[in-house]
Protein backbone atom coordinates (compact mmCIF):
# COMPACT_ATOMS: atom_id res chain seq x y z
CA UNK A 1 0.00 0.00 0.00
CA UNK A 2 1.32 3.42 -0.96
CA UNK A 3 1.31 6.51 1.27
CA UNK A 4 1.03 10.00 -0.26
CA UNK A 5 3.70 12.37 1.03
CA UNK A 6 1.91 15.43 2.47
CA UNK A 7 3.23 18.89 1.59
CA UNK A 8 4.51 19.49 5.14
CA UNK A 9 6.77 16.41 4.95
CA UNK A 10 8.25 17.12 1.52
CA UNK A 11 11.30 19.00 2.75
CA UNK A 12 12.94 15.76 3.86
CA UNK A 13 12.81 14.74 0.22
CA UNK A 14 14.07 18.10 -1.10
CA UNK A 15 16.90 18.23 1.46
CA UNK A 16 17.91 14.69 0.60
CA UNK A 17 18.28 15.69 -3.05
CA UNK A 18 20.81 18.36 -2.01
CA UNK A 19 22.65 16.65 0.86
CA UNK A 20 21.97 12.93 1.23
CA UNK A 21 21.30 11.90 4.82
CA UNK A 22 17.74 10.61 4.92
CA UNK A 23 16.35 7.17 4.18
CA UNK A 24 13.32 7.40 1.94
CA UNK A 25 10.65 4.94 3.10
CA UNK A 26 9.33 2.37 0.66
CA UNK A 27 6.06 2.76 -1.26
CA UNK A 28 5.63 6.52 -1.08
CA UNK A 29 3.58 8.45 -3.62
CA UNK A 30 4.98 11.84 -4.58
CA UNK A 31 2.50 14.36 -5.98
CA UNK A 32 3.32 17.49 -7.90
CA UNK A 33 0.70 19.50 -6.02
CA UNK A 34 2.20 18.68 -2.61
CA UNK A 35 5.67 19.42 -3.91
CA UNK A 36 4.60 22.89 -5.06
CA UNK A 37 2.80 23.61 -1.78
CA UNK A 38 5.78 22.43 0.25
CA UNK A 39 8.06 25.05 -1.27
CA UNK A 40 5.58 27.80 -0.48
CA UNK A 41 4.91 26.51 3.03
CA UNK A 42 8.58 26.21 4.00
CA UNK A 43 10.87 26.97 1.05
CA UNK A 44 14.07 25.03 0.60
CA UNK A 45 14.60 26.39 -2.90
CA UNK A 46 16.77 29.22 -1.62
CA UNK A 47 19.52 26.64 -1.14
CA UNK A 48 19.59 25.65 -4.78
CA UNK A 49 20.83 28.12 -7.39
CA UNK A 50 18.53 28.96 -10.23
CA UNK A 51 15.35 28.46 -8.23
CA UNK A 52 12.96 31.00 -6.84
CA UNK A 53 9.90 30.91 -4.63
CA UNK A 54 8.29 33.04 -7.34
CA UNK A 55 8.44 30.02 -9.68
CA UNK A 56 6.49 27.93 -7.17
CA UNK A 57 4.00 30.72 -6.50
CA UNK A 58 3.37 31.08 -10.23
CA UNK A 59 3.02 27.30 -10.59
CA UNK A 60 0.41 27.27 -7.84
CA UNK A 61 -1.41 30.16 -9.54
CA UNK A 62 -1.56 28.07 -12.70
CA UNK A 63 -2.90 24.94 -11.04
CA UNK A 64 -5.27 26.39 -8.47
CA UNK A 65 -6.46 29.65 -10.03
CA UNK A 66 -5.87 28.83 -13.70
CA UNK A 67 -3.87 32.02 -14.22
CA UNK A 68 -2.48 30.96 -17.56
CA UNK A 69 -0.21 33.81 -18.55
CA UNK A 70 2.80 32.67 -20.58
CA UNK A 71 5.13 33.68 -17.74
CA UNK A 72 3.18 31.56 -15.23
CA UNK A 73 3.08 28.60 -17.60
CA UNK A 74 6.84 28.81 -18.21
CA UNK A 75 7.42 28.86 -14.45
CA UNK A 76 5.04 25.94 -13.99
CA UNK A 77 7.04 23.92 -16.54
CA UNK A 78 10.26 24.82 -14.69
CA UNK A 79 8.76 23.59 -11.40
CA UNK A 80 7.63 20.32 -13.02
CA UNK A 81 11.25 19.76 -14.09
CA UNK A 82 12.48 20.59 -10.56
CA UNK A 83 9.97 18.10 -9.16
CA UNK A 84 11.24 15.27 -11.36
CA UNK A 85 14.85 16.17 -10.68
CA UNK A 86 14.44 16.47 -6.90
CA UNK A 87 12.58 13.17 -6.58
CA UNK A 88 15.14 11.37 -8.76
CA UNK A 89 18.15 12.77 -6.91
CA UNK A 90 16.61 12.15 -3.50
CA UNK A 91 15.75 8.51 -4.27
CA UNK A 92 19.21 7.91 -5.76
CA UNK A 93 20.91 9.47 -2.74
CA UNK A 94 18.81 7.48 -0.30
CA UNK A 95 19.42 4.19 -2.08
CA UNK A 96 23.13 4.90 -2.32
CA UNK A 97 23.32 5.29 1.47
CA UNK A 98 20.62 2.82 2.52
CA UNK A 99 20.25 0.12 -0.11
CA UNK A 100 16.85 -1.54 0.26
CA UNK A 101 15.54 -4.58 -1.59
CA UNK A 102 12.22 -4.28 -3.41
CA UNK A 103 12.12 -0.51 -3.02
CA UNK A 104 9.41 1.26 -4.98
CA UNK A 105 7.84 4.71 -5.30
CA UNK A 106 5.06 6.33 -7.30
CA UNK A 107 4.42 9.68 -9.02
CA UNK A 108 1.01 11.28 -9.43
CA UNK A 109 -0.58 14.58 -10.35
CA UNK A 110 -4.14 15.87 -10.40
CA UNK A 111 -3.30 18.46 -13.06
CA UNK A 112 -3.98 16.27 -16.03
CA UNK A 113 -5.74 19.03 -17.94
CA UNK A 114 -2.64 21.28 -18.01
CA UNK A 115 -0.16 19.04 -19.78
CA UNK A 116 -0.17 15.76 -21.65
CA UNK A 117 -0.05 12.87 -19.18
CA UNK A 118 2.10 9.84 -19.69
CA UNK A 119 1.07 6.85 -17.59
CA UNK A 120 4.00 4.56 -16.97
CA UNK A 121 3.20 1.14 -15.57
CA UNK A 122 5.83 -0.86 -13.69
CA UNK A 123 5.70 -3.67 -16.23
CA UNK A 124 6.81 -1.44 -19.15
CA UNK A 125 9.54 0.73 -17.61
CA UNK A 126 12.19 -0.57 -19.99
CA UNK A 127 10.26 0.90 -22.91
CA UNK A 128 11.19 4.38 -21.67
CA UNK A 129 14.92 4.02 -21.04
CA UNK A 130 17.98 3.04 -23.01
CA UNK A 131 19.36 -0.36 -23.79
CA UNK A 132 21.61 0.01 -20.73
CA UNK A 133 18.70 -0.74 -18.42
CA UNK A 134 19.34 -4.48 -18.06
CA UNK A 135 20.10 -5.46 -14.50
CA UNK A 136 18.68 -2.28 -12.99
CA UNK A 137 16.12 -2.37 -10.22
CA UNK A 138 12.66 -0.90 -10.80
CA UNK A 139 13.45 2.20 -8.72
CA UNK A 140 16.57 2.84 -10.83
CA UNK A 141 14.55 2.69 -14.05
CA UNK A 142 12.00 5.12 -12.60
CA UNK A 143 14.80 7.50 -11.57
CA UNK A 144 16.25 7.33 -15.10
CA UNK A 145 12.83 8.12 -16.57
CA UNK A 146 12.35 11.10 -14.23
CA UNK A 147 15.76 12.53 -15.11
CA UNK A 148 15.08 12.02 -18.82
CA UNK A 149 11.80 13.93 -18.53
CA UNK A 150 13.38 16.67 -16.41
CA UNK A 151 15.80 17.39 -19.26
CA UNK A 152 13.29 17.04 -22.08
CA UNK A 153 12.08 19.99 -24.15
CA UNK A 154 8.71 18.25 -24.40
CA UNK A 155 7.56 18.44 -20.77
CA UNK A 156 4.80 16.02 -19.73
CA UNK A 157 3.14 15.05 -16.52
CA UNK A 158 4.16 11.56 -15.56
CA UNK A 159 2.12 9.16 -13.56
CA UNK A 160 4.14 6.17 -12.38
CA UNK A 161 2.22 3.22 -11.05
Amino acid sequence: MSVVVPYYNFNHIVCNSILPNYRIPNNLTFTLENYIKSQLHFPMVAYDEGRSVIDYNSALAVVEKRKLSQENIDRFFRVVRFFYEDIARSISNSMELYKTDNFNFYIQSKFTDLLPVEIIESNNLKDYVSEFSDGKDEWELKVDILLKHAKSNDIKLIEMR
